[in-house]
Order: structure tokens, then sequence, then C-alpha cells
């Protein structure tokens, strides 16, 4: 992945950037099974599942940065999370580092939606 990826204060770049990043979803649905084997679905609504991806912290501010992160898990707020053309805002719901050297940190995380900002843009401007 090239670029940059945005979580709250933090600009992800570098050995930090995931090859790749989990997104989707489901939509919720409401199943009712009636006599006879017939279906009624009612479509409840989208159903997003956690962003995830995983990446390395390096060089000399690795723990800095790392730690940083951590703070905005425990913080529990709302923040912006962007990359490319994705939009989102999110509570950073897991994240775990493995300090592996000072200047090397692999970590996973983990960003729970609470709203998709780009298709709320969209969706405004129909």
């Amino acid at each position: 992945m090239g670029g940059t990826l945005w979580l709250g204060p933090l600009a992800l770049q570098g050995f930090e950037l995931p090859e790749g990043i989990g997104w989707g979803g489901r939509q919720h649905l409401a199943v009712h099974r009636l006599p006879g084997g017939a279906r009624v679905i009612d479509a409840l609504g989208r159903d997003d599942a956690p962003i995830t991806w995983h990446g390395v912290f390096a060089g000399e501010d690795a723990t800095t940065r790392a730690r940083l992160v951590d703070l905005v898990r425990a913080d529990g707020s709302v923040w912006p999370l962007s990359w490319a053309g994705f939009f989102y805002s999110v509570v950073v719901s897991a994240f775990r580092a493995d300090y592996a050297r000072p200047n090397w940190i692999p970590y996973r995380i983990a960003c729970t939606v609470l709203r998709d900002e780009a298709e709320a843009v969209a969706a405004a401007g129909l």
C-alpha cells in the first residue's frame, strides 16, 4: 500500500503502512421462517466489520510512535481514519505491539467503525 494512512493525529508511513487493510462487513438481517419453508427477510442495515491491519514501527522514534497509538486506543475516543479514498470515524478497539528492538516494533490494530464518512459525503451529494 502506498501513500499515507491517517489515524487521528498520526500519519503512518514506510514500514508502518500495511500491505493490505481488512474492511467490509455484512448486512444485518432478520430472517422470518414461515410454514412451508417460505422466508421473509428484513434488511436492518449495514454492520461494518472491524477495520484491521498490521505493520512495523521502525526507526529512532518507533517506541514513541507505538506508544502514541496505544494512547489513542486507551483513550477510547472516536478518531478519524483515512487512506486512499476511504474515510471513517472509528474507535481503536485493539492494539497489540511486540517489542523486538527499540527501533523495530511489529504491531496489529483493529478499529471499530462508527461511521463511513466517505459514504455519508457521497450520499449528501445525491
